[in-house]
C-alpha cells in the first residue's frame, strides 16, 4: 500500500532530524535552495538532503526527494521507507568516507 502524500520540505527537515540524531552536523544550507549538506565530526565528505538531484563535489552520499508532476512538491513515502533512505544514504557515506588502509 503506498504511504501518505507528504510534503518534500517536510521529509527533507524529518531526514535531517534522523541525520542530526545519527550523530551528523549541519555544515552547510544553500543560498539559492532548500539544500543542506551534513557532515560527520571527524570526516572529510558530505551527505546532501535536497529535493532536487545535483552533482557536487565533496558529497559522499545523499537523500533526494523529488516530487511527481501530478502531485507537485508532495510525494507518497511511509516513515519506514524514510528510514531506508536515510539509512542507505548514511551507508553510503561511511562506504565513502572510510580512510584505505595503508600498507
Amino acid at each position: 500500500m503506498p504511504g501518505p502524500l507528504v510534503s518534500v520540505d517536510a521529509l527533507c527537515a524529518r531526514a535531517g532530524e534522523m541525520l542530526r540524531a545519527a550523530g551528523f552536523v549541519v555544515d552547510v544550507v544553500s543560498m539559492q535552495s532548500e539544500a543542506t549538506y551534513y557532515r560527520m565530526p571527524g570526516k572529510a565528505g558530505l551527505l546532501r538532503v535536497a529535493s532536487h538531484p545535483k552533482k557536487s563535489k565533496g558529497v559522499a552520499g545523499s537523500v533526494t526527494f523529488i516530487a511527481n508532476r501530478t502531485t507537485p512538491g508532495l510525494l507518497r513515502m511511509t516513515d519506514e521507507q524514510l528510514r531506508e533512505q536515510v539509512a542507505r544514504a548514511i551507508g553510503f557515506y561511511i562506504m565513502k568516507t572510510v580512510e584505505e588502509p595503508k600498507p
